[in-house]
């Protein structure tokens, strides 16, 4: 059973296209279980914590934050909660036993 669940996880996770986005993927694991995360939030502390590229302009910034959040969503590691205006790390994910992706995460803490 744990193959089942945990193994769709990390393929997820590994085929992210880059580090960029597996970065923004593991800083919001770093929320509390069941945290409702502000995308727009989201995206200004990614920006804050270097995790985004230097763009010229915000708008650009937000444009890009958000096309991660879309990915993340896409391949199931995001969650999108009531109004869109907010996403959270699936509890499985949370819970999840992977080694792998533990390390990931503690490396981030």
């Amino acid at each position: 059973m744990e193959d089942k669940v945990y193994n769709p996880i990390k393929w997820s996770y590994d085929v992210l296209p880059n580090q960029c986005i597996k970065s923004c993927f593991l800083f919001c694991c770093l929320f509390p279980e069941d945290f409702l995360i502000e995308v727009d939030r989201l995206v200004m502390y990614w920006l804050a914590e270097g995790l985004l590229e230097e763009h010229h302009d915000i708008e650009e910034v937000i444009s890009r934050g958000m096309t991660i959040i879309e990915i993340l969503k896409d391949c199931s590691l995001l969650l999108e909660q009531d109004n869109q205006s907010s996403v959270k790390i699936h509890d499985v994910i949370r819970d999840s036993p992977n080694p792998l992706l533990g390390q990931e995460l503690a490396s981030m803490k």
